[in-house]
């Protein structure tokens, strides 16, 4: 739990986001603390071990009757199901599948249910993430769900609801706050207090209205860079930069494996990789673009150098003396270029000289 208190990432595919819940504040902090422990890698979901007293600091329970007010939350949350909308189907479902308190050990065991694997594991597009320290602060429920909703929509900058979409999210369609200035009052407001304060987005409210009654709300989302969780860990990074560099090779119609894109992600920005495969893929010259992409990252290579490089091979038909990324080869990442491959460099120098060579004796290209 450790990683908890700064790195930990919550990645919720967006349906789930989308669906419709309504949970207490500390009901939400679990399911979201919880899903903070999911890794990368993980293929099923596993019994997650948590320290029931660093669990409780996390959620922000207090007092000597922690543990057995703990134990009421988890309980009430194995008793609620919410719906998700799947085309022409809605399935209602549990979050949790299993818990255990190990009174001896002080831990507490705890697992998904298994049809929410698609909405936590493996994913690679169409999910939002951010830090768990951004809402384990928030002590209302809806300040959460409102973060989430916002949160996914954060780099278009905005997002419309019809009234009666939004108080489906919220899951208030049969209480108090169907009426707008409830639901502004009770609802909006001390949520856009609380994100202000407490989380790296802000929002402000734009009402559209037909005969002076309220029919949507539009919120303006800004962002606070200052807030967002300084040096995060290799794991981290490797998360926020994955969905980035797959959209990229999805784009260009190349495929990588997520071992060799988590193998670039530990050395390289994701600005650096994508950088590097649009330049390999848009210049023409390059017959084998996977294979230039991995020999360029593998060697730190920078897109000047490597411009230069590419302009000085145009230059000549002679096939022995082209870097091997000029030829044509099978485009596959793991293959790359074999270790006995002279380094790029030297083939530069290489070129270089025979250039030169040829130009002072004036003898055509052959």
């Amino acid at each position: 739990m450790d990683d908890t208190k700064q790195t930990a990432l919550v990645k919720k595919a967006n349906s789930l986001v989308e669906a419709s819940f309504k949970l207490s504040a500390l009901e939400q902090k679990v399911i979201l603390t919880l899903a903070s422990q999911i890794r990368q890698n993980d293929s099923e979901f596993k019994t997650y071990t948590l320290s029931i007293k660093e669990f409780c600091e996390t959620l922000g329970v207090k007092g000597t009757s922690k543990y057995t007010e703990l134990r009421r939350i988890t309980l009430n949350l194995m008793k609620k199901a919410f719906q998700v909308q799947l085309e022409k189907r809605v399935v209602q479902v549990s979050w949790l599948s299993y818990v255990s308190y190990n009174e001896n050990q002080g831990t507490v065991d705890m697992q998904f249910a298994p049809f929410l694997k698609p909405y936590l594991l493996e994913l690679k597009r169409n999910f939002t993430s951010y830090p768990l320290s951004n809402v384990v602060k928030l002590k209302r429920s809806y300040s959460i769900r409102m973060y989430e909703l916002l949160k996914q929509y954060q780099r278009i900058g905005e997002r419309t609801f019809t009234l009666d979409e939004l108080l489906q999210k919220l899951g208030l369609e049969n209480s108090s706050y169907t009426a707008y200035s409830n639901l502004k009052l009770k609802v909006l407001k001390p949520a856009q207090k609380e994100l202000a304060e407490k989380t790296d987005l802000s929002f402000d409210i734009i009402e559209i209205k037909k005969s002076r009654k309220v029919e949507s709300v539009r919120f303006v989302i800004r962002s606070k860079e200052k807030l967002i969780v300084p040096s995060p860990s290799v794991e981290t990074k490797i998360e926020r930069g994955f969905e980035e560099v797959q959209d990229v090779l999805k784009r260009l119609s190349l495929t990588v494996s997520d071992e060799i894109i988590s193998g670039w992600l530990k050395h390289h920005t994701a600005v650096y990789i994508t950088d590097i495969l649009t330049f390999a893929m848009t210049e023409g010259s390059i017959q084998n673009p996977l294979g230039f992409a991995t020999y360029a990252i593998k060697h730190n290579l920078q897109i000047e150098h490597l411009k230069h490089t590419v302009r000085e091979g145009k230059q000549t038909t002679r096939t022995e003396i082209l870097p091997e990324w000029f030829q044509k080869g099978e485009q596959t990442a793991e293959q790359g270029f074999s270790d006995d491959t002279a380094d790029l460099i030297e083939q530069r120098k290489r070129l270089e000289e025979e250039l030169q060579k040829y130009r002072k004796t004036k003898s055509p290209a052959i």
